[in-house]
């Protein structure tokens, strides 16, 4: 007499179940970025805003080049003109697949020409020696420069998009003439030099890049 013997269940799980649990345990690689070029629109929390070049020249190195341009016409017919700039080196301390955490140094500096805003002289008074020329009275340029050491979490939308946020240590370096780098939360009046640790307020050094 035959007798069936019953086979007992498979134990083993399904091929496709398995290669889902590897793939899931397998940490995501790090974005690589290497020759990346990318650009957008940064804000430093050193006072410079503008359009942003950046280039990546190798998985955790990255340069950035930042610029803008201002222009202003008083009624008097009076011109002024502001160039700022930035130069930055980066290096990505952690990489996700999604985001990087970014540490470095950037420089930033403006040059700024501004009219003297002295009242206009009688040819008299322009030939007495005796008269001291008028109080607060400036017409020529300005230079300042700022220095930084960054803290950036950059999020990337996409392949193509990502999302820059930025504090850390700033260095202020104020001109005589005045400084017109703008920094949120810094006061200057009768300082030639500033130090700020985590300066920075909310959005106020966010940046966006598209990355081709």
């Amino acid at each position: 007499m035959m007798r069936l013997l019953a086979r007992p269940p498979s134990r083993s799980l399904p091929a496709w179940v398995a290669l889902a649990i590897i793939l899931l345990s397998v940490p995501a690689p790090a974005k690589d970025m290497q020759g990346k070029f990318g650009v957008g629109f940064m804000q430093s929390f050193g006072g410079v805003s503008g359009l942003s070049l950046r280039y990546w020249l190798s998985r955790s190195v990255a340069l950035e080049l930042d610029t803008g341009v201002a222009f202003a016409t008083s009624t008097g017919g009076q011109n002024a003109t502001a160039f700022v700039g930035a130069f930055g080196v980066f290096y990505a301390a952690v990489q996700h697949r999604t985001a990087n955490l970014l540490v470095g140094v950037r420089g930033d500096f403006g040059v700024r020409n501004a009219p003297s805003d002295a009242p206009a002289t009688r040819l008299e008074d322009a030939v007495d020696v005796r008269t001291a020329p008028a109080a607060g009275a400036f017409n020529g340029s300005t230079f300042q420069f700022n220095l930084e050491i960054p803290l950036i979490i950059e999020y990337f939308l996409s392949d193509s998009v990502s999302l820059q946020l930025a504090t850390g240590i700033l260095l202020v370096f104020v001109p005589e003439q005045g400084t017109f780098l703008n920094v949120e939360g810094i006061a200057y009046e009768d300082s030639s030099f500033v130090l700020g640790l985590g300066t920075g307020g909310f959005l106020g050094s966010l940046g966006v890049t598209f990355w081709f």
